[in-house]
């Protein structure tokens, strides 16, 4: 009974860290809020968007964006075009504009 509840006690602190991890993950970069211009030309891929947007310093982790938008269904939904993103912005903050 006492393993038990031990690896009950592991999972419940494991699971809060992965999802203070997560959250971090999705949060903004910084607190700067002055915008940077970006252009996403017609025809590139998903894995180029999330290059140019790491390079851009907007967000944290190339590898959780892709996740991020494959779970909520929207790798095609990401437009071409001209943006105003800042390293204040979230995660979901950036991809509703990018749709």
């Amino acid at each position: 009974m006492k393993k038990l509840l031990a690896l009950a006690l592991i999972f419940l602190i494991l699971s809060l860290i992965a999802g203070g991890w997560w959250n971090w993950q999705l949060s903004a970069v910084s607190p700067d809020q002055i915008p940077k211009t970006v252009i996403i030309a017609k025809g590139k891929s998903v894995n180029e968007i999330v290059s140019q947007l790491k390079k851009e310093n907007l967000i944290r982790s190339t590898v959780v964006f892709s996740f991020y938008i494959r779970i909520k269904g929207l790798s095609s939904k990401l437009s071409a075009g001209t943006f105003n993103l800042s390293p204040a912005m979230s995660v979901p903050e950036i991809v509703k504009i990018l749709q």
